[in-house]
C-alpha cells in the first residue's frame, strides 16, 4: 500500500480551505443571530457552537467525499493496467 502524496495534498489543502471558510461562516452566523435576537454573551456562544458544530459536520462530509474521489492510497489496485494486458497476452488459449 502506497500514499499517493499529489492526492493526500490536494485533498488536505481542500479541506483547509473548505474547513476553515465552513467554520468562520458557522461562527459568525451564529453571533449575528444571536445579536440580532438579543440573546447576550452566553446566547451568543450557544449559537456559535451550534452553528459552528454543524459547519464542522459539513467539512467532515467534505473531507470524506473527496477522500473518495482522490484516494489517498493505492490499496485495491493490484497491478497497473499495461501489465494485466501483458499477462493476458502471456496467457495460454483455453
Amino acid at each position: 500500500m502506497r500514499i499517493k502524496w499529489s492526492n493526500l495534498l490536494t485533498v488536505g489543502s481542500a479541506t483547509i480551505l473548505v474547513g476553515s471558510q465552513t467554520v468562520a461562516l458557522g461562527i459568525l452566523t451564529g453571533w449575528a443571530t444571536a445579536g440580532l435576537l438579543g440573546l447576550g454573551d452566553i446566547g451568543a456562544y450557544a449559537f456559535e457552537a451550534a452553528f459552528g458544530g454543524l459547519a464542522l459536520a459539513g467539512t467532515i462530509a467534505f473531507t470524506r467525499m473527496a477522500m473518495r474521489a482522490e484516494p489517498l492510497t493505492d490499496q485495491g489496485e493490484t497491478q497497473p493496467p499495461e501489465e494485466e494486458q501483458q499477462q493476458e497476452e502471456d496467457a495460454p488459449p483455453q
